[in-house]
């Protein structure tokens, strides 16, 4: 997320340039132009850029056009691709833009799964002293332990990656990452709960890693406001 940092002349450039290309790829009377990965990638681009020049009706247009193009492809689940990343890039526009505007993304409305996306090979139980505790306070919602169990299972694998100084596969990085990030905007509580802190919590860790961290970004304050 760069949202309120400033914009160069270079960056100006480039996105007037992609702006004329994605005019030009929407009025053209072949559908599979229009609806091609290279019109996606230019409407992402734009996205982006309107997040980090803070013009959030902008941004707003273009993750609304770009749902619009999803959706003429038969949606995100069966959208086909000849990039691989394409649906974690859809999907971190779609996420960035949640965040932003604290509602809940446009995707995997209806078909989220809650359930464990990482299990450790050495402890498949999860029978470490950290989450036997968590399980044992009820008033936290399990839906949300999990994704907490996630993000520390993840953790321990990023350490291990470290120390065997080998790097994450970047296709597994996006997926474990846009799962974690879907299911903490997906839920909501009371303002004052401990499960509300503890998903904001999440929320800027999970931002960090996917968009950075940007002091000036009104939606990452909002999220270190104190319970």
């Amino acid at each position: 997320m760069l949202l309120g940092l400033p914009r160069s002349n270079e960056t100006y450039r480039h996105g007037t340039q992609t702006f004329q290309l994605l005019r030009q790829r929407l009025s053209s009377p072949d559908q599979l132009v229009a609806l091609s990965d290279p019109t996606a990638l230019a409407i992402i681009t734009l996205a982006h850029a309107a997040e980090g020049s803070g013009d959030t009706k902008s941004f707003e247009a273009h993750v609304q056009g770009l749902r619009a193009l999803v959706e003429a492809r038969g949606g995100l689940t069966s959208l086909k691709s000849d990039l691989r990343e394409m649906r974690t890039k859809i999907c971190r526009v779609d996420s960035a833009f949640a965040f932003l505007e604290d509602r809940p993304p446009m995707f995997f409305k209806e078909s989220i799964s809650w359930d464990r996306y990482l299990v450790d090979q050495d402890e498949p139980l999860d029978t470490g002293p950290l989450s036997i505790q968590l399980q044992k306070i009820r008033l936290l919602e399990p839906r949300l332990v999990n994704v907490w169990l996630d993000m520390r299972q993840f953790a321990l694998m990023c350490n291990r990656n470290q120390k065997s100084n080998t790097r994450i596969d970047q296709s597994t990085y996006g997926k474990i990452t846009v799962s974690m990030q879907y299911r903490l905007l997906h839920l909501s509580f009371a303002e004052c709960s401990l499960n509300n802190a503890l998903r904001m919590g999440l929320l800027v860790v999970m931002t960090k890693l996917m968009f950075g961290w940007h002091p000036n970004n009104k939606a990452q304050r909002r999220a270190l406001v104190p319970f």
